[in-house]
């Protein structure tokens, strides 16, 4: 899914893969332990010969966003010019279906965005971004295999599900409910808008009833919030540029617009970039 996302990205975008500097792999899980997930998608591009950076990077639900905030960096340092930044995920391989509850919230997905600097004519940039883990929720949501304590227990001490996530939704939802206000306080200050004052909200897709509960609670438009949990899931850290790329081929999203790109995540972390188009 990965290859497929990278490959429509950048044919849409009318770039050959070989003229990418960075590639990034934004996901909650890894294809494999080692090497990294970027290491076997930079192969699969054809691209196993050229040196250019590729690493992954893991925030759970906001990978995606924490990868755009760090590559948006290295081209303002000059240190790349056209980067890659794909997430893919596949939950139901971690699922434990015996929790239909848990299991109907989610779905697998891929999505990937390109980014370069912007033309010094153009209102593109990125204006403020932020990141912020609160660890008192860490236990609510997690996956304790896959690392290296569980792996080293003996075998008898072994969890046989410890591969699969678990969740404690309501604990994870009250401490991101408390937070949320304030977090995005503080974002928007140094910019002087509201968030009405936004063209477009696309946030993570956690669930249907946290999207509704976080439209009531900031008093947000509905119509200016990009959904996609009821046809596509929670996607895990793909679910925000699925939410985005739908948002531009939809034609909502249009250039010079102001977009907030939101996610929560497990830690229990928030994360946004507020960028215009």
């Amino acid at each position: 899914m990965a290859l497929q996302a990278a490959q429509a990205t950048l044919k849409r975008a009318g770039v050959n893969a070989r003229a990418l500097d960075c590639l990034v792999v934004a996901n909650s899980v890894p294809q494999q332990a080692v090497p990294s997930t970027a290491a076997l998608l930079q192969e699969a591009l054809g691209l196993a010969h050229q040196g250019i950076q590729a690493f992954d990077i893991n925030s759970t639900c906001l990978s995606h966003i924490t990868a755009l905030d760090t590559v948006a960096n290295l081209i303002h340092l000059g240190r790349s010019r056209l980067a890659l930044v794909v997430s893919s995920e596949r939950p139901s391989l971690g699922l434990d279906w015996e929790r239909p509850e848990l299991c109907s919230l989610f779905g697998d997905g891929a999505a990937a965005t390109l980014l370069q600097a912007a033309p010094p004519d153009s209102a593109s940039c990125f204006e403020v971004a932020q990141m912020r883990n609160w660890a008192v929720g860490a236990p609510f949501c997690r996956v304790t295999g896959g690392g290296s304590f569980e792996r080293s227990l003996p075998l008898d001490r072994r969890d046989p599900d410890a591969h699969l996530f678990r969740m404690d939704g309501k604990a994870a939802f009250r401490l991101t409910a408390e937070k949320l206000p304030g977090f995005l306080t503080d974002l928007l200050q140094p910019t002087g808008l509201q968030l009405n004052e936004i063209d477009w909200i696309v946030p993570h897709q956690a669930s249907a009833a946290g999207m509704r509960h976080m439209i009531s609670r900031l008093k947000l438009n509905r119509n200016q919030v990009i959904q996609t949990i009821g046809d596509y899931g929670n996607q895990v850290a793909a679910s925000v540029p699925t939410a985005l790329d739908l948002a531009i081929e939809s034609g909502r999203l249009q250039r010079g617009q102001r977009v907030l790109l939101l996610g929560t995540a497990a830690g229990i972390a928030i994360g946004a970039i507020l960028l215009r188009f």
